[in-house]
């Protein structure tokens, strides 16, 4: 007996192997239709529109939170951030500054916060820094951040800061 199966040409198999064969074969064409019966199952069972009524849709948190950003351009405090020293930053320190700034920008969005608005002064739009958050920060120019190329002091008076 060389291993090959006289009968059909092809290599003889022993009975263990054959037996796992089966058994994946079978565990096989079982799982799909238990996958299938879950299914259907699943269609069948009325699920609830909304289990809590005081949670708020998507939609609406979006509306909330334009809301409280329209609000803190009028508000106090100011957070201002001067960017007259970009010039003396390195590209590590720019990414570092820059993921300040989204770090306070995420803590104005939050309506269960006390309202501020966030200003960048003294940052040009051909600086790096500017072009750092360009192309690093999705949707910088749609942000509710007031960027201004002026000094920080002849745009604001300490007392408003």
């Amino acid at each position: 007996s060389s291993g090959i199966n006289a009968e059909y040409g092809q290599p003889s198999i022993s009975k263990s192997a054959q037996k796992r064969q089966l058994k994946l074969q079978w565990l096989k064409d079982h799982r799909k239709e238990k996958d299938r019966r879950k299914k259907e199952e699943k269609k069948l069972i009325p699920r609830p529109l909304d289990d809590d009524p005081d949670r708020l849709t998507k939609r609406l948190l979006i509306q909330q939170e334009k809301e409280h950003l329209k609000l803190s351009l009028s508000s106090l405090p100011k957070v201002v951030i001067d960017c007259a020293y970009t010039h003396l930053m390195s590209e590590k320190e720019m990414n570092k500054t820059r993921s300040q700034v989204q770090r306070c920008y995420s803590l104005l969005k939050r309506t269960n916060l006390k309202t501020f608005h966030l200003h960048l002064g003294n940052l040009e739009k051909t600086s790096e820094l500017y072009q750092t958050f360009l192309h690093k920060t999705d949707g910088f120019e749609n942000m509710s951040i007031t960027v201004f190329p002026g000094c920080v002091f002849e745009e604001f008076h300490p007392s408003e800061l």
